[in-house]
């Protein structure tokens, strides 16, 4: 199994970029490239949640989405308080036109 993408990834990605490692194609059965002991080998060596999914018949498709947003989700900044959207402080604000909170 080729590792090129994951090399690439790593080396050139954010350090909170976060790697996935999906195989698809599970539909095709035994005309698979990669099997999933190979897949699950490589997700370890790279510490990499692995995937399996079918494009054509959707399984584990949405199991990937939620896993991913689930991720991300836990690597967002804190929201700001409620009420508070872009504050401007005095003396900053434009002087014609547009919106303004205080």
């Amino acid at each position: 199994m080729s590792t090129v993408f994951l090399k690439e990834g790593q080396r050139y990605a954010s350090s909170k970029c976060e790697l996935f490692l999906v195989g698809n194609k599970t539909d095709l059965g035994d005309q698979r490239v990669v099997t999933t002991e190979a897949g699950q080998e490589t997700a370890k060596r790279y510490n990499i949640p692995f995937f399996e999914t079918s494009a054509k018949d959707g399984s584990q498709v949405m199991t990937l989405f939620e896993s991913i947003a689930k991720k991300l989700v836990g690597t967002r900044p804190a929201a700001p308080e409620p009420g508070v959207i872009g504050v401007i402080p005095p003396g900053k604000q434009k002087k014609k036109g547009g919106c303004i909170i205080l």
